[in-house]
């Protein structure tokens, strides 16, 4: 069975490949500063415990849970505040409880599977 594109390559795109390839090349060889790279993590970690939880039923906005795990007042249900910072909290190896009382996912984790 031969492969059969229905495209072909022209000098047009060889070049335009050339161009993206000499691109990345210089993309791969920078260095992000470190206060950029933390910047990057924080908003990373933001988005995701914010769209993982959203998925769930929760109610916060973007821009709640980025206040929230700033460590900011959120005016919301406990319940949903608790989701996006119990969330984080595991998406960071982080065993202390949110609230008193509580214990853990990761302490809840290794009482159930010793």
């Amino acid at each position: 069975m031969d492969y059969s594109p229905k495209f072909s390559v022209s000098n047009e795109i060889i070049k335009y490949l050339a161009r993206i390839d000499a691109a990345k090349a210089i993309v791969d060889e920078l260095s992000v500063p470190l206060t950029f790279q933390n910047e990057f993590r924080i908003e990373a970690k933001a988005r995701m415990s914010h769209y993982s939880t959203k998925i769930e039923g929760n109610r916060l906005t973007l821009k709640q849970t980025k206040e929230l795990l700033a460590g900011k007042e959120v005016i919301a249900r406990d319940i949903d505040k608790r989701e996006v910072m119990n969330y984080y909290d595991c998406s960071n190896g982080s065993s202390k409880p949110r609230s008193p009382g509580n214990p853990s996912p990761r302490k809840i984790s290794k009482i159930c599977m010793p």
